[in-house]
């Protein structure tokens, strides 16, 4: 039986310049202020979503990045990250793995009888493109579902809802940038899984809740971002807290919200399919080779 956890999380960072929607000069301070409440709050872990720079050149780059990870190796709290689009503008996923003295790469932790899926995909956006497919990576993300049937929780920069991106400043008209081409197969394998419960993301710079087939679909307001709270910074992060018969998540910030609902049960269920609805081949596919 899993244990009552407590993930304190942080995204989008974006320490860099100021622009007309992120207020990157603040992020330090922003920061520490999320730092010093996960120390009053304790949480068990923290995850750090990516994007914790702006990408602007190398030299900038490695001397932000370097404030971002000298902030987080002040405290002792077990922490995890993940790299961002923006982070590997000029960097390589190594050398963020060097500055911040952390693995960067695909990874499982385990707390509390909870597993932590720590998803590294790719997240190159390439201009007119957007993001790619990423077959190996999910590859290894079904790999790790069938080792274990504890209660999990999967952690990726990039969301796989596939929800709606009307009224979103970056994403209304780009939404080839605010997901995967294969986001339906990636959700389809956490679904067979049937021991998913929340899927924690950044990325597009807004709190959004979707609950699709019993996994609750998450993604969490950047630290800098402006849009939704002009002209100051949201200043979010969020407390996760999950037991064996719920979930809740709170924001805090300007952009603040508090979302609780009871976990799905986990077993050979789940939802049925849209009536009148057969699934893809695809999703056929990525159902069977789950199983």
């Amino acid at each position: 039986m899993a244990g009552s956890l407590h993930i304190a999380t942080v995204g989008d960072i974006h320490c860099g310049p100021v622009s007309g929607t992120k207020q990157g000069g603040r992020a330090l301070e922003l920061l520490d202020g999320f730092l010093a409440h996960a120390d009053r709050q304790s949480p068990d872990i923290i995850i750090e979503l990516g994007d914790r720079i702006t990408g602007v050149d190398r030299e900038t780059d490695i001397a932000n990045m370097g404030s971002v990870s000298k902030a987080f190796a002040a405290q002792s709290i077990p922490r995890a990250h993940l790299v961002g689009n923006h982070d590997v503008m000029h960097l390589t996923r190594a050398e963020n793995a060097e500055i911040l003295g952390q693995p960067t790469g695909h990874r499982v932790v385990e707390v509390k009888g909870w597993r932590l899926i720590i998803w590294q995909a790719d997240v190159t956006i390439r201009p007119g493109e957007g993001l790619p497919r990423i077959d190996d990576d999910l590859a290894w993300l079904m790999a790790a579902l069938k080792e274990d049937g504890k209660p999990t929780v999967i952690f990726s920069h990039v969301p796989v809802s596939g929800t709606s991106m009307i009224g979103n400043y970056y994403f209304e008209r780009d939404q080839k940038a605010a997901f995967y081409p294969d986001h339906g197969p990636i959700r389809a394998a956490a679904e067979a899984a049937r021991n998913v419960v929340l899927w924690v993301s950044g990325h597009v710079h807004w709190n959004r809740v979707t609950d699709i087939r019993g996994i609750a679909h998450v993604t969490i307001q950047s630290l800098t971002e402006t849009f939704t709270t002009p002209p100051h910074p949201a200043g979010c992060f969020a407390d996760i807290r999950l037991d064996d018969e719920s979930l809740r998540i709170d924001t805090h910030g300007r952009d603040a919200y508090s979302f609780s609902m009871p976990r799905s049960p986990m077993g050979d269920g789940g939802w049925l399919l849209p009536k009148s609805a057969e699934p893809s081949e695809t999703s056929r596919t990525t159902l069977a080779a789950a199983e």
